[in-house]
C-alpha cells in the first residue's frame, strides 16, 4: 500500500509539472487576425479594438514591452476598418490609432508612442 503511493506520488507531480509547461499565448482563433502592440509610452496601456460598432479589450500591455493579441473573428467580414483604443493606467491621455483596414489572418502591428 505504502509502495503503491511512493510512486503514484512523482508520477502525478509529473503530470502536474508538464502541464503548467504549456504555452501561455492564446491561439489565433480561426478567421481572426494578430496583432503585435509595441508600447512605447512610460505607463501601461489596455488595449481595445473598435469595429463594427463594438468595442473588445484584448489586454494590457507594459511599459516598454510588446505583446500579441487576436482580433476575433466576430469583428471580421471581409476587408473591415477598424481602430484601436489605448486607455492608461495614469495621468496619461488615450491613444487612438488611425483606421486599420484588417483582412482575417492579415497580421497588424500598433506601436503606442511616448507623448511625453
Amino acid at each position: 500500500m505504502k509502495s503503491s503511493r511512493l510512486i503514484l506520488l512523482p508520477a502525478l507531480l509529473a503530470v502536474l509539472l508538464l502541464a503548467g509547461c504549456g504555452s501561455t499565448r492564446e491561439a489565433d482563433e480561426p478567421g481572426g487576425a494578430p496583432v503585435r502592440v509595441t508600447n512605447r509610452n512610460w505607463v501601461s496601456m489596455e488595449v481595445f479594438v473598435v469595429g463594427q460598432s463594438r468595442r473588445v479589450r484584448l489586454g494590457r500591455v507594459a511599459s516598454g514591452k510588446t505583446r500579441r493579441f487576436n482580433i476575433p473573428a466576430s469583428l471580421l467580414s471581409g476587408a473591415t476598418p477598424l481602430r484601436f483604443v489605448m486607455e492608461s493606467s495614469g495621468p496619461e491621455r488615450d491613444v487612438l490609432s488611425e483606421e486599420f483596414v484588417v483582412v482575417p489572418g492579415e497580421e497588424v502591428i500598433l506601436v503606442i508612442p511616448n507623448r511625453r
